[in-house]
């Protein structure tokens, strides 16, 4: 849709992470927006709509509530600065800024990848202002979060907070954003969960799966800041925003992904993901009937990367060459025999594998179904 924009909370000088930074938003989330504007707005004579006062939003929750778990959990939430910042951190007075979160009692931060990638030296700045050195000790950039720990004998007692699960995380229940949007420490925004289930690009390119969408303000600054829901436990990580004009969204890797590999993360590993090597599109019976296809539901390859575990394995891509399914192409239908449909259930099978693993796909080739075994590679640090 036009205007809609996606960029990091902590917006980037280069170009080569234009991508992720910047890009159109998906129609479906278009019109979500679309759907907010409506539905908080009433009809006005001058310009057709009008919205509605400050004041309403406030009725939607309990200050009291949002006063005491902000006053509970605040002590957990860090100022985080870079001195050698990467370009993906919103800089500030010469250094790079992010937030993050203590989760453990040996001193270990989450944050955003994209807030510390190619930092040199990290310092986090407690709410009393004592300023701390910090080291990277696991990352995950696919999923655009990283770990990093201070000398936990400095921390004065400061509580983690709670990791929630996020399969029960439902629209419209309280979302509490906590950070340093432009620098500004100990900062609260409120909103609600505007959505479930969304995905985004990492700075890999791959796409974060089950993302949290809130229409609590997210600004540069946030980013690898928690996102609380009413318990005052983290439901997500404050990772992107889409954005049209005035009008923002933001979204958040969900606390589970974080859950599931927090152990890993604290153990020192970098996490690769599972590479394929392939373009997919979701068909439905309009795309299969243009591709000349004998199904209409699937995940349908449209090309593939030279000298990629797909190439290698033998699948075919079908494309008219402008992006677009044409005739010829394989149908994914299931991965290890767990039926997939999208591109995100693709992902989903993909995040419990590792790179050098091997599977099989269940595909249909010209009408006939095949079983494919591909050993899958490592997910590259870029794609061009």
């Amino acid at each position: 849709m036009e205007g809609f924009e996606y960029y990091s909370p902590v917006p980037t000088q280069q170009p080569n992470r234009s991508n992720w930074i910047m890009m159109t938003v998906i129609v479906a989330v278009a019109a979500l927006i679309l759907g907010l504007v409506i539905g908080n707005s009433l009809p006005d004579g001058r310009n057709g709509f009008t919205t509605l006062p400050a004041s309403a939003k406030i009725e939607l929750f309990d200050e009291n509530l949002v006063q005491d778990l902000y006053d509970s959990t605040i002590s957990a939430v860090v100022k985080i600065e870079t001195s050698e910042a990467s370009s993906n951190v919103f800089t500030f007075g010469g250094r790079g800024q992010g937030s993050g979160f203590l989760v453990s009692d040996n001193g270990e931060f989450l944050t955003n990848y994209h807030v510390v990638e190619g930092a040199e030296r990290i310092t986090i700045i407690l709410q009393n202002s004592k300023r701390l050195r910090a080291e990277v000790v696991g990352s995950d950039s696919s999923n655009d979060l990283a770990l990093i720990r201070v000398d936990v004998s400095q921390l004065d007692g400061i509580a983690p907070l709670t990791l929630a699960d996020s399969s029960a995380v439902r629209p419209g229940q309280l979302a509490i954003a906590l950070g340093s949007p432009f620098g500004l420490q100990g900062s609260v925004t409120v909103g609600i969960v505007s959505g479930v289930g969304r995905s985004l690009p990492s700075v890999t390119q791959r796409r974060i799966v089950g993302m949290i969408q809130t229409d609590a303000a997210i600004f540069p600054g946030n980013s690898g800041g928690p996102l609380l829901n009413s318990k005052g436990e983290v439901i997500g990580i404050n990772t992107a925003v889409a954005s049209r004009g005035n009008e923002s969204l933001g979204f958040a890797v969900p606390s589970n992904t974080a859950k599931n590999i927090l152990s890993r993360l604290a153990s020192g590993l970098q996490i690769k993901r599972p590479w394929l090597g392939v373009s997919l599109l979701e068909l439905d019976s309009e795309r299969a009937e243009a591709a000349g296809l004998t199904v209409d539901r699937g995940i349908y390859i449209i090309d593939i990367v030279e000298g990629s575990p797909a190439d290698q394995a033998g699948l075919r891509p079908g494309s008219d060459g402008s992006g677009l399914p044409g005739p010829g192409g394989d149908v994914i239908r299931a991965v290890d025999g767990v039926a997939v449909s999208t591109v995100d259930d693709l992902i989903v099978e993909f995040n419990s594998k590792q790179p050098g693993d091997e599977i099989t796909l269940s595909i249909t080739r010209d009408g006939v179904e095949l079983d494919i075994t591909i050993t899958l590679a490592e997910w590259p640090d870029s794609l061009s």
